[in-house]
């Protein structure tokens, strides 16, 4: 392991012109480097183990795939969801999403993407790798990003935070000698950082950069590229192309409409539907703006349903959600804004719309009749007192990660919604 420095990158407001005579704490993040020879040799299938930092969320059949983010994935049977068994643990460091084709599940390893045989869930294996292909994918955590790593060095395993006291010179800047970010102020869970969508194979989260369409595995990487690759020999997939689509894209969600597919990513300034009519070369139909906001987004018949929240490395300051019309995929329309908390991820199903706004938990709504004055019409349940981040709703049953877990939620009988099982993190 190595350490390195790192060059500055913000200065507080407080060390300004005219008050140059006073000194900040600063958090300083130096990265913990591995080489990736490294890193892939610690990939491997393990006994189940304990819940650290639940993250992205994906059902297929009757397994839970969770994502405990940069260690690696839980499967989890969810057969039975008033007794969920832990089954297995894939160590996959630098993880943070997973997807499902058929008997593979594709996850990335930092800068790699890798698939793992799950036709037996008692006997998972890796199958295949493609390496280097996610060249940004070098950092995992929430503040300190890609951009402080020394690529030479490797990928950066961790990171060691300090406090420093920090003076103005008296050109009134700050110390260069310093390695230091800005501190960010933050409602999300530590360490976490999610995207959205879901596909034919199985069903992922609103905050996925997975997406799986016309036998392409779409994935959104940490700089924002969005790259293709081609599943007909499925072990191994075969990248195609890179859609340079903008700054800041976040989430994707695969749309279906009348026997064709479209392809919605969120970004932190608007939602940008793409045409997947040919599927190596998705084409940009169009584009809804909203002001600089992190953005989940997914849709069911003409609406589309987008959540923007403040407090994250996308320095915006609403909290809302957002109805669009859709009905006209090359020209979106706002229909309604609502206030929220902090909403993070969303689920749709059939007129019910799942919305976990952080702090102030799971919010349920029943648009089945219609979507207008969406607030006023709220569904009572007994889920609370947990932070909610992400929802898949799928035969009755929720899936819904928080910062302490996952819960399966029975939502059958609208009047009767209750929690039927959980597996709740343990901090070691």
């Amino acid at each position: 392991m190595f350490l390195t420095t790192l060059s500055i990158i913000g200065v507080m407001s407080s060390c300004v012109k005219d008050s140059c005579n006073s000194t900040r704490l600063y958090r300083t993040y130096t990265p913990i480097y591995k080489q990736m020879d490294e890193v892939r040799e610690l990939v491997n299938v393990e006994s189940p183990r304990a819940i650290l930092n639940p993250g992205k969320i994906y059902v297929y059949g009757s397994h839970l795939f969770l994502n405990d983010r940069g260690i690696g994935v839980h499967v989890i049977d969810v057969s039975d969801e008033n007794n969920p068994v832990n089954q297995a643990f894939i160590q996959i460091p630098g993880n943070v999403d997973v997807t499902v084709n058929g008997n593979l599940l594709y996850a990335d390893n930092f800068v790699d993407l890798v698939s793992f045989d799950i036709s037996d869930i008692n006997a998972i294996k890796e199958v295949g790798r493609v390496e280097d292909i996610f060249p940004d994918n070098v950092s995992i955590h929430e503040t300190a990003g890609y951009w402080l790593v020394d690529r030479n060095q490797g990928v950066a395993v961790d990171w060691l935070e300090e406090e420093v006291e920090v003076e103005c010179y008296e050109d009134n800047w700050l110390r260069e000698d310093v390695v230091f970010a800005v501190e960010q102020s933050s409602n999300d869970n530590a360490g976490v950082n999610y995207g959205g969508g879901g596909n034919p194979s199985g069903t992922a989260g609103s905050m996925a950069r997975f997406a799986l369409m016309s036998g392409r595995l779409y994935v959104i990487d940490l700089n924002g590229v969005m790259r293709l690759f081609d599943l007909s020999t499925p072990e191994v997939p075969t990248y195609v192309n890179t859609i340079e689509v903008e700054q800041g894209i976040e989430t994707i969600f695969p749309y279906y409409r009348d026997g064709k597919g479209y392809l919605f990513i969120g970004a932190n300034n608007g939602m940008f539907i793409y045409d997947n009519a040919d599927p190596n070369n998705p084409s940009l139909l169009s584009k809804f703006v909203h002001v600089n906001s992190c953005d989940p987004v997914v849709a069911e018949g003409n609406i589309a349903y987008v959540t923007l929240r403040s407090g994250t490395e996308c320095q915006g300051f609403t909290n809302e959600l957002q109805l669009i019309d859709i009905s006209d995929l090359s020209n979106p329309n706002l229909i309604e804004t609502y206030d929220m908390y902090n909403p993070h991820g969303l689920g749709i199903d059939e007129g019910l719309l799942f919305l976990c706004d952080g702090s102030e938990g799971l919010k349920i709504y029943d648009l089945r009749q219609s979507i207008e004055r969406v607030t006023d019409k709220e569904l009572k349940h007994n889920i609370k007192g947990i932070f909610a981040y992400d929802v898949i709703p799928y035969n009755g049953t929720l899936v819904l990660s928080s910062d302490i877990g996952f819960h399966l939620i029975d939502y059958s009988n609208v009047n009767d919604i209750h929690l039927s099982g959980e597996i709740i993190t343990s901090v070691e």
